[in-house]
């Protein structure tokens, strides 16, 4: 692997399974520089927990999040969370501070056999849960709450399309 390439994963102990876990990709983007930088793709299929990113603001050298994917969809097989959702990828592209966010795994899938019973699916956008947030804070919201987010470039692709990072 080249020096200037490092693959990790963020895992957390309340996650038995490690399922809520993510894959850092970092780029040293500056290595000949004595004030180091990195960039990192940080890649959740079933979203982490958004606290778990925290770690990131912390990382030295330091780590400049230039992508986020992680899922809108809230998935829950009978009660165990599959995929996290929206309110949780929010908090997250939040706390990452990423340029770009990429949504994964939010295609319908077709279930069968005794899965389908149990399976549960709440399909979110990014203007659903920031609605939900706005009622949670009493109805009390910035006027356009959208805006905070206009420089954050989103991006849900289908199978087969793909995406430049600039």
């Amino acid at each position: 692997m080249p020096p200037w390439l490092g693959i990790s994963r963020i895992t957390t102990n309340r996650d038995s399974l490690y399922f809520h876990s993510a894959i850092l990709i970092t780029f040293d983007i500056a290595p000949k520089s004595e004030d180091r930088l990195g960039e990192a793709i940080v890649y959740t299929p079933h979203g982490i927990n958004a606290d778990d990113l925290k770690m990131l603001a912390m990382a030295s050298p330091r780590i400049s999040t230039l992508a986020l994917l992680h899922g809108l969809h809230d998935i829950k097989l009978s009660v165990r969370q599959l995929n996290l959702g929206a309110h949780n990828a929010l908090r997250a592209q939040r706390i990452s501070g990423s340029r770009y966010w990429v949504s994964t795994h939010d295609e319908i899938k077709k279930a069968g056999g005794l899965v389908s019973r149990f399976l549960k699916r709440k399909i979110w956008t990014i203007e659903d849960v920031l609605q939900e947030e706005k009622k949670e804070a009493g109805g009390v919201a910035i006027e356009d709450p959208l805006a905070a987010l206009r420089d954050i470039h989103f991006a849900n692709l289908d199978s087969g399309e793909s995406l430049l990072l600039e």
